[in-house]
């Protein structure tokens, strides 16, 4: 016969073999969802999580760690995002968050948020000039609106003095017709005397 602690230890032997197979079933399952999870991720989309693993078991903490990573970065990517587009869009309040932002994430984020105050500096800086601007504008067309005025004014004088100046041309043309005439009728006055002297 076969001795009985043969059998035993093949007993056992064959038990940890099966307890081996499904531990590895476990690596194996875990280690493809984590690496479709990391694919996804790599492709852009941050939202799948590395789900239905054991924590506490050997790829637990794997797994933990691959979707802490995700939330970091998902987060990381949606403060940024929401602070820029409220930059585009002329509203620099909106800052990015840095509770939970660590190391690489947390200096970006110092950066980002620099970089959205010196544009809200800019941006205000430019709206004073704009403001400078058209009150340079209302001041000139005020400026120009009063030469013209002198202008019209002085030209509409002037008209007035042409007019007069006119006139008394005129005036003084009818004046000299009648010192022409008077000297005329002066000098026959005078060719009359010298004639009846005669």
């Amino acid at each position: 016969g076969v001795p009985m602690t043969t059998v035993a230890f093949s007993t056992d032997a064959a038990s940890e073999l099966d307890a081996l197979r499904a531990e590895l079933a476990t690596y194996r399952a875990g280690i493809a969802a984590i690496t479709t999870v990391a694919r996804q991720a790599a492709a852009g989309n941050l939202e799948p999580r590395a789900m239905g693993i054991d924590p506490h078991g050997p790829i637990g903490e794997l797994a933990q760690a691959v979707n802490h990573l995700l939330d970091l970065s998902d987060a990381f990517v949606r403060e940024s995002t929401a602070s820029l587009q409220h930059a585009s869009e002329g509203k620099f309040y909106r800052r990015v968050l840095q509770r939970g932002l660590l190391g690489t994430y947390s200096d970006a984020a110092v950066v980002i948020n620099a970089a959205n105050d010196q544009m809200h500096r800019g941006a205000d800086q430019l709206k004073a000039a704009e403001t400078a601007r058209l009150r340079l504008a209302d001041d000139f067309e005020v400026a120009i609106k009063g030469v013209v005025d002198e202008l019209a004014s002085a030209a509409t004088g002037a008209r007035g003095t042409a007019q007069g100046l006119s006139t008394s041309a005129d005036s003084a043309s009818q004046h000299s017709t009648s010192v022409a005439a008077a000297a005329e009728q002066a000098s026959r006055g005078i060719d009359s005397v010298a004639a009846a002297a005669e």
